[in-house]
């Protein structure tokens, strides 16, 4: 409901006048300033800072300056304002020509500004003066915070090129759209309108920051669960609209997940993967063994997993192990079944002995032999009493079972001097004989 009035109707060609609305609609402020200046374009930057582009009519009173318009001079001009709108910096541009030059298009980012614009003829712009020739020409710049010319680039044509618009992309990328007649150079492409006398349009990229790629992969099918990473070095991260700030997302639930990432250009990296999670599961396939060497061990899991793998290279759910395959010593012996996605592996460490024959028909073990400082005593029925003598007959070592129930009896040897000596094992109404070596 607000109403800008001419303050000087009739003394300027353009009045630019500038407002600030809230988005909600509402006028936040604004300005009518004292300058002879058309706007043809406009910005504003992350800090809040004033852009625009535009054309000097006559004579412009800018900054403390008097910017001069001859009639045979095309004047154009780019600044920046602050928040006050008050001049930050500001550059002329001036054709020697009346129609030498065209309006610019602009577009920031952070404190940036970016433009495009085209002329021909003699054309003059931050301290460089060029000769285009008869023909339009494109160009595209970029201005630093302080107002310094950074990059700055011009077409090259056969028949004119001329811009319409600037606009940057999501990673900051210069998208310029344009006309041009014969053959238009850009980069290593040439392009030709359709008739040399008419204009075709064209839409164009800059490239300044690239966009990366980045994929998870197809979908996949995962047990218990998965941590899915992305790339590093961005600034935002979000996963299923969630921003989190982590490049990483742990996942134990099936479903579809939605990555997305952003440089601080702005440039924005997404992907999309469906996971099924799986439940693990776990098989046991027993405890530690010792068998001797005419000894059979079997060994089994339920038959209900896909696949089967075991130490010994069987591919059934079960096996059986004799000693005699081994040579004595520590083995282990290892399960590895799939059910879908999901593996699980077990391992027993199987003790293979060369045992006493004589013994080991009455279901007893002696081991290790030889024996270096300790002697294993493993029976079926309960040992009351080991004895063992030297070639003399003489009791060397007594050992009584004190009450352990594991019929497992552990013989110390460290006294003994190295030779062959005799074992007598006492177990109930049984009484068996061997011989050992000590190391």
């Amino acid at each position: 409901n607000d109403t800008l009035f001419h303050p000087h109707p009739g003394e300027y060609k353009f009045r630019p006048f500038i407002v600030d609305i809230y988005p909600s609609g509402e006028l936040k402020s604004g300005v009518i300033p004292d300058w002879d200046i058309g706007f043809s374009d406009t910005g504003i930057d992350d800090l809040g800072n004033f852009y625009f582009a535009g054309s000097v009519h006559d004579t412009a009173y800018f900054a403390s300056d008097t910017i001069i318009q001859h009639e045979d001079t095309a004047v154009n001009i780019l600044a920046k304002l602050n928040t006050d709108f008050e001049p930050i910096w500001y550059e002329t541009t001036k054709a020697k020509s009346a129609y030498g030059s065209f309006y610019f298009q602009i577009d920031t980012y952070l404190d940036t500004m970016f433009f495009a614009g085209s002329c021909r003829g003699i054309y003059s712009m931050f301290d460089t003066t060029f000769n285009v020739g008869a023909y339009y020409e494109a160009f595209v710049g970029q201005v630093t915070p302080d107002g310094k010319l950074d990059n700055f680039t011009i077409s090259s044509s056969t028949g004119g090129f001329m811009t319409n618009g600037l606009k940057l992309d999501n990673c900051n990328n210069l998208m310029v759209s344009g006309r041009f007649k014969g053959h238009a150079y850009l980069g290593p492409d040439t392009l030709a309108s359709y008739s040399t006398n008419e204009w075709d349009g064209l839409l164009s990229k800059i490239t300044r920051f690239p966009q990366n790629d980045f994929s998870f992969g197809p979908d996949t099918t995962v047990c218990d669960g998965i941590t899915l990473f992305g790339p590093e070095g961005y600034q935002y991260y979000y996963w299923n609209d969630s921003l989190n700030g982590q490049n990483w997302l742990s996942i134990t639930e099936s479903g579809e997940y939605v990555f997305a990432c952003t440089s601080n250009q702005g440039c924005w990296i997404k992907d999309t993967i469906n996971i099924i999670v799986q439940p693990g599961f776990s098989i046991d396939i027993g405890q530690d063994t010792i068998i001797g060497l005419q000894d059979t061990l079997y060994l089994s899991v339920p038959n209900i997993y896909e696949s089967y793998l075991w130490s010994t290279g069987s591919t059934e759910n079960e096996i059986s192990i004799t000693g005699s395959t081994f040579d004595p010593g520590n083995w282990d012996i290892w399960l590895k079944t799939g059910q879908g996605a999901c593996t699980a592996t077990d391992t027993i460490q199987l003790t293979i002995i060369d045992a006493i024959p004589e013994l080991q028909e009455m279901g007893v073990m002696v081991y290790p032999n030889p024996a270096e400082d300790i002697l294993y005593v493993n029976s079926k029925m309960e040992v009351t009493t080991v004895e063992i003598f030297d070639f003399n007959g003489r009791t060397i070592i007594r050992e009584e079972n004190q009450g352990q129930t594991d019929n497992l009896l552990k013989i110390d040897l460290s006294d003994l001097q190295p030779g062959i000596y005799f074992v007598r094992i006492y177990m109930d109404n049984l009484v068996g004989n061997g011989k050992i070596i000590k190391l």
